[in-house]
């Protein structure tokens, strides 16, 4: 066949041409498939890819056969049009199976992902299906396997977060160093990174659990613009009718610059989230260029996303929310756990170290 990953068919000035033998060839859009079979290998195949401002419009397929040397030739070509479903492909490998007797014809290879996460792709689907099952609301089933996603994360995000509560608690020695070198950044991360390797702190440990994030949030992001059964799936009526498309609250008469004219209120919300996730995470103390970069990621990466993910679809902004909720929670936990750490070793140090005794005069 011609979509296998190993012979992924690619256009050169939006045209291909092969005489090689293929079992079939196929144009796979973003929910449906059109597949032509011919009856014999020999056929030579040919795509073309018609473009308007560099962005393709359509796509076709010709197939030409060799010259005929006989009086009379049948050929018969069979066309599968039809979703990007498993199930509905894998018949075809089973004569039995369908009405027209064919076997063998691997047509689920259309399926294959070209992306380096599809094999994180394949683990997700199947786990949403199954949860969709028991609460058919594709939105809830996010919601859910956010959270087993989040549980799956949680010895490295708690790992991070500890970190993260341990810097809090040195911001008084933090603030001395600043104190004493107020001129001088350079000196400042030198005595900054002296005491992170003297208290065993990663100063970066708490952006861990976000980077960890980023695989997942491709492979959602591969799986809900592919995945058929998302395809009209609503999660909230008036709000989130499709979460395969934007969540669109408002239609603007105008154009916003970089934005369109349409409304999203959900990057809107994860934008908030993320920002105030990182704000708690951060510590504030943070001297010299390790502040800037603090900085950078507390406001500039959620900014960055926001103009890059605002027309994504719903279902992926409504994980990713979700998911910075649960991180706020845990680690607004995790700080008030050290918090009250510090203060019971602060009254047994005080227990056990009183202050000197003043004497009584007479």
């Amino acid at each position: 066949n011609g979509s296998t990953k190993k012979n992924q068919i690619k256009m050169s000035n939006g045209a291909y041409t092969t005489t090689k033998p293929l079992s079939w060839v196929g144009l796979v859009g973003k929910y449906f498939s059109l597949i032509a079979i011919p009856d014999a290998t020999n056929y030579t195949v040919s795509l073309n890819e018609d473009t308007d401002a560099g962005l393709p419009m359509q796509s076709s397929i010709f197939l030409s056969r060799p010259a005929i040397k006989s009086a009379s030739q049948n050929d018969t070509f069979r066309f599968y049009a039809g979703p990007q479903l498993k199930g509905d492909m894998a018949i075809y490998n089973d004569a039995s199976q369908n009405s027209f007797g064919v076997a063998n014809l691997q047509l689920e290879a259309a399926l294959d992902s070209s992306s380096w996460l599809g094999w994180l792709e394949t683990i997700l689907k199947p786990i949403l299906n199954l949860l969709y099952r028991f609460i058919p609301n594709y939105g809830i089933g996010i919601i859910i396997l956010t959270f087993l996603l989040k549980l799956v994360l949680y010895p490295i995000s708690k790992k991070g977060m500890e970190s993260t509560a341990k810097m809090a608690s040195l911001s008084p020695k933090m603030q001395e160093i600043k104190e004493k070198y107020p001129d001088n950044p350079t000196k400042q991360n030198e005595e900054m990174a002296t005491l992170y390797k003297k208290e065993k702190i990663n100063p970066m440990g708490g952006c861990l659990p976000m980077l960890l994030q980023f695989p997942i949030l491709i492979a959602f992001y591969g799986l809900l613009n592919k995945h058929f059964e998302l395809r009209g799936a609503m999660f909230i009526p008036g709000w989130i009718p499709d979460l395969s498309r934007p969540d669109t609250v408002f239609t603007f008469p105008f154009n916003l610059p970089f934005l369109g004219n349409e409304l999203h209120l959900l990057p809107i919300i994860y934008t908030v989230s993320m920002i105030y996730s990182m704000k708690i995470t951060q510590n504030a103390s943070t001297a010299g260029s390790q502040q800037s970069m603090m900085k950078f990621m507390t406001y500039g990466m959620p900014l960055m996303f926001f103009f890059v993910l605002y027309s994504a679809p719903s279902g992926l902004i409504l994980y990713w929310s979700v998911m910075n909720a649960l991180s706020i929670f845990q680690q607004l936990y995790t700080n008030k756990k050290k918090e009250r750490e510090a203060k019971e070793n602060e009254a047994v140090n005080v227990q056990q170290f009183p202050g000197p005794k003043g004497k009584k005069r007479t």
